[in-house]
């Protein structure tokens, strides 16, 4: 029993709850975990959007409600509250992000991290939590299949007390629509496992996010006509300017993924070849923006 209750007494929040899909939109969503032999936890997790220019910062609070077996203690309420910062730049393909938070539980600590995102390649996420007599190391890899499914890989070393603890990760993310869900199987030490999850929604009408809105303003790339012949039905030949800018994409409901793609065409062509191979939904909304860009074009 004293084994257990030491393996259940973990100060800290699982790292996996930490593995929130990136969104620039604010969401809200749930968490849970189930353990052998005790009963599950469950709890919370809102995250809301602040944009200056392309600087963005989000703040991020969890809560989760830790149920033990102990005749001492039935509940544990842990909370977490943090803030987190990305450059929104389009020049780079690589797009950092560095986050710091406080955790509280049975040990207030300080969490700190980064996340290094490479879009439709890779994904790092490196963080650490530090307080009385406790550190925690964690990383993970997110390595996306397409835009709506991803693989998640991590390790986790906890030193606590006089205890040191290895944890080992696999997990898996389904997005769709608004919609995100989250599975993660862990296996602590050398015989216990864990099912950890996350679940959310989040809210991609720009009118409802002013700060998001009102995106910066940026130079739009003029292009000159392509010589290059294309088919004469060709929606794009109406209009002369094809650049859209990162934050339009974004402020339109475009995952940072695809708005990246879409913003790094230089030429009529590659803008051309690329806008077909998007779904129906996503050439509707393209197509919308380059209107508002090409008004006399579109009068036309």
């Amino acid at each position: 029993m004293n084994a257990e209750k030491d393996t259940t007494l973990r100060p800290d929040l699982d790292p996996t709850f930490f593995l929130v899909p990136r969104s620039t939109n604010l969401s809200l969503g749930g968490l849970f975990e189930t353990r052998k032999k005790f009963p599950p936890s469950y709890g919370m997790w809102l995250e809301l959007p602040l944009r200056n220019g392309r600087h963005f910062w989000k703040t991020f609070f969890l809560y989760e409600n830790h149920r033990i077996l102990s005749e001492e203690i039935s509940v544990i309420h842990r909370t977490h509250a943090g803030i987190r910062y990305s450059f929104l730049s389009e020049e780079t393909f690589l797009f950092p992000s560095v986050f710091v938070g406080w955790e509280r539980g049975l040990k207030d600590l300080i969490v700190f991290g980064i996340h290094l995102e490479i879009p439709k390649r890779q994904s790092i996420h490196l963080f650490g939590k530090t307080g009385e007599n406790f550190r925690n190391v964690s990383f993970f890899l997110h390595s996306p299949f397409d835009q709506d499914l991803r693989l998640f890989l991590g390790v986790s070393r906890t030193w606590y007390d006089s205890h040191t603890e290895d944890q080992f990760t696999l997990g898996i993310g389904i997005s769709w629509e608004k919609f995100s869900f989250s599975f993660f199987g862990n296996r602590i030490g050398e015989e216990e496992t864990s099912l950890t999850g996350n679940f959310g929604v989040s809210n991609n009408r720009k009118d409802e996010f002013e700060n998001i809105s009102n995106s910066i303003a940026t130079p739009e790339k003029v292009l000159s006509k392509d010589t290059t012949p294309y088919p004469n039905s060709s929606p794009t030949r109406r209009y002369t300017t094809l650049f859209i800018s990162i934050q339009e994409l974004l402020s339109a409901g475009f995952p940072l993924s695809s708005a990246l793609k879409i913003s790094q065409k230089s030429s009529q062509k590659e803008f051309f070849q690329f806008l077909n191979s998007l779904p129906k939904k996503e050439q509707t909304k393209v197509f919308a923006l380059l209107k508002k860009k090409n008004p006399i074009s579109r009068k036309k």
